[in-house]
């Protein structure tokens, strides 16, 4: 008999989805505004009017600021 490990599905990004963007010391609610390359790259604005961009990375499955490789943000999809 085998098991099966049951993950969530995430949704694929969508404009006016609201997500929070988690930098290292805070976080911080925003709205994605714009959707590129079959959804793996987004555009999001913030509470704080900050417009930043993030790219879905291959080897963690997280949507990571674009630009920075290290110490960047990150986005969480609320929902």
């Amino acid at each position: 008999m085998t098991s099966l490990i049951r993950m969530p599905f995430r949704s694929a990004p969508f404009v006016g989805a609201h997500v929070t963007v988690v930098f290292l010391a805070r976080r911080v609610g925003g709205t994605v505004e714009e959707v590129f390359d079959e959804g793996r790259r987004v555009v999001v604005v913030t509470e704080d009017d900050e417009v930043i961009a993030f790219t879905l990375s291959a080897a963690t499955g997280n949507f990571m600021e674009e630009g920075k490789p290290v110490g960047g943000a990150r986005l969480a999809w609320n929902g």
